[in-house]
C-alpha cells in the first residue's frame, strides 16, 4: 500500500542530520508526501537546537515541510516531581544501587511518552490537515495498515538496535540507512567529504548513557552541564515515585557534582571510557 504520508524523525544527530543532507541535496527520493518531525524532551544540548533551527531554515527554502512536534517537556516533569508531589512520571532508565551495592537500571520510559508520540501525534495533525482525517480514535480505525511511515535513521552497523513496535497499527517504522547499508563509516565519509562538522550526539542532557569523557565534554558549556546537575539533583530521591533507592544519571552512582569536583574520573581508567547507547529505544 502506498502510505498517505512519511516522516522522518530527525534528531540533530549523525544519521538523521546525514539522511536530510541527502534528501537535500536531492540524493535520495522521498515520497510526495514527505515531513520532517521534530521532538524536544526539553532538555537536549545547545549545539543539537543550533543544528535543529538551521536545518529548518534550509527546509523552508527546500520547500520540505519540517514540523516541531508539541508534547511534553521531560525537564519540566522532572523537576515538577517534589514540588507537585507527582506519584508517576515516565523516567530515563535511571542508574541505582542495588541492595546487594550491584548496579541496576529503572525501566525506559520517556523515550515513548516525549519523543515517539508527540512524533506519532503530529503526524496525525498532518494527516487533518491534508486528507480532513479527524484525530479521534475513529478517524485512526479508518486508517490502514502502514498509512504512516516513519523513518528512523539507524544505521546499517545499527541493526542490533531495532525493536519491534506494536503501538500504532497504521505506522510503519522503517529503517532507510539499513535498507540501503549505509554504514556508519558511509556517514563520517559524508561530513568529511563535504567539509561539515558532524553533529555531536544527540543526547538529552540529562540522559543516563553519557561517559564521563562525554560528560566532560558537556561540562565545557556551562548552560547543559547546569542543566544536567539540576536533572541528577532532582531525581535521586524518586520515593514517592516508588524508586526505593537513590537514582543517578551517571551509571558511576556518583553525583555529577562530586563527579565534576574529581575532573570526571573515578579513578579506575575501565570505567573512564566513553560509554554509548545501543539500546534501540531513544531513536528519536
Amino acid at each position: 500500500m502506498k502510505p498517505l504520508l512519511t516522516v522522518l524523525s530527525y534528531s540533530g544527530g549523525r544519521q538523521s542530520e546525514f539522511l536530510l543532507e541527502q534528501i537535500l541535496r536531492k540524493r535520495w527520493a522521498i515520497p510526495e508526501r514527505f515531513a520532517v518531525i521534530v521532538a524536544n524532551p526539553g532538555m537536549e544540548k545547545c549545539s543539537t537546537y543550533r543544528r535543529i533551527d538551521a536545518m529548518e531554515r534550509r527546509c523552508a527554502r527546500a520547500g520540505i515541510l519540517f514540523r516541531r512536534a508539541r508534547g511534553p517537556n521531560l525537564f519540566s516533569d522532572l523537576m515538577q516531581m517534589e514540588p507537585l508531589k507527582r506519584s508517576r512520571i515516565d523516567n530515563p532508565p535511571l542508574w541505582v544501587r542495588n541492595e546487594d551495592g550491584t548496579r541496576g537500571q529503572l525501566m525506559h520510559g520517556c523515550t515513548r511518552e516525549y519523543k515517539i508520540r508527540p512524533i506519532r501525534r503530529e503526524a496525525r495533525r498532518l494527516l487533518r490537515l491534508m486528507y480532513g482525517i479527524p484525530e479521534t480514535s475513529k478517524g485512526a480505525r479508518a486508517l490502514a495498515n502502514g498509512a504512516l511511515r516513519h523513518w528512523v535513521c539507524f544505521s546499517a552497523d545499527e541493526e542490533r538496535r531495532v525493536k519491534p513496535d506494536t503501538e500504532c497499527r497504521y505506522a510503519k517504522v522503517e529503517y532507510p540507512l539499513i535498507d540501503a547499508q549505509v554504514g556508519d563509516a558511509d556517514v563520517s565519509a559524508f561530513y568529511a567529504e563535504a567539509g561539515i562538522e558532524p553533529p555531536e550526539p544527540s543526547l538529552c542532557n540529562g540522559c543516563p548513557f553519557h561517559g564521563l569523557a562525554m560528560r566532560k565534554s558537556q561540562a565545557s558549556c556551562e548552560a547543559d552541564f547546569e542543566q544536567a546537575l539540576l536533572i541528577d539533583d532532582a531525581v535521586r530521591d524518586m520515593s514517592r515515585q516508588g524508586v526505593q533507592r537513590p537514582a543517578y544519571t551517571s551509571d558511576t552512582l556518583i553525583p555529577l557534582r562530586e563527579l565534576a569536583e574529581r575532573n570526571f574520573s573515578t579513578g579506575d581508567d575501565r570505567k573512564d571510557d566513553i560509554h554509548s547507547c545501543s539500546s534501540g529505544y531513544c531513536f528519536a
